[in-house]
């Protein structure tokens, strides 16, 4: 099988986020949504929106097995800022018309889903000011892990970073993801918090902020 890495493009939409199923299941948080594919593209959506850094590993056939999206605020341009404020307000008309037509399920659990993961975006981002770009989203196929995917994803996150002068990255994420990958790669753990929506509520932190430095 040959893979090769490329930038987004919308054919790519549906199968991304479908690979997000694969580790994360948030969507259990919802009651009897009418397709729970909907939930995995609404976060996907957004975390596009939030991504200036795209890179996809694709297979012969297009196939999507993994992706790395990050974001450089520092560094994005105001017609670029406008153009993304579009599409977000047009991505939220569209969660609002899925939501009034109950796509999700019952429209009190949705709402309260919704509502806990604003409470997690204030979690995440209350002391993350100062770096430069945040690792949005990260995700291999469960077929190509362990063969040093993830590792060649991030070490082109990392040229990319250089490139911009790009000085220190974070990012967060859960039990439901292997966080021994990012402890044993060069990052270091600047917060853990607990949430009882994420994964392995049983334990005492269960959500994490990682940080790196980009060095030369």
């Amino acid at each position: 099988m040959n893979l090769r890495f490329t930038r987004y493009k919308q054919a790519y939409f549906e199968e991304s986020a479908q690979l997000m199923s694969q580790t994360w299941h948030f969507n259990e948080g919802f009651e009897n949504p009418r397709d729970e594919s909907l939930v995995f593209k609404a976060y996907f959506e957004h975390s596009l929106l939030e991504s200036s850094y795209t890179d996809f590993l694709v297979d012969d056939n297009d196939r999507v097995l993994g992706y790395l999206l990050a974001s450089t605020p520092h560094h994005d341009n105001l017609l670029q800022r406008m153009k993304v404020g579009c599409r977000y307000a047009k991505a939220m008309l569209n969660l609002s018309w899925h939501f009034a037509m109950g796509d999700f399920g019952n429209r009190q659990k949705a709402w309260e889903m919704f509502e806990v993961q604003n409470e997690l975006d204030e979690e995440i981002y209350k002391d993350t000011d100062s770096f430069d770009s945040e690792l949005v989203l990260f995700f291999l196929s469960d077929e190509l892990r362990g063969q040093g995917y993830g590792r060649k994803l991030t070490e082109r996150y990392y040229a990319f970073c250089r490139q911009q002068n790009i000085k220190n990255i974070f990012l967060f994420t859960d039990l439901a993801c292997n966080v021994g990958f990012y402890d044993n790669n060069g990052f270091k753990r600047h917060r853990q918090f607990h949430h009882p929506y994420l994964a392995k509520p049983e334990q005492q932190y269960n959500g994490f902020i990682y940080t790196r430095a980009i060095t030369a």
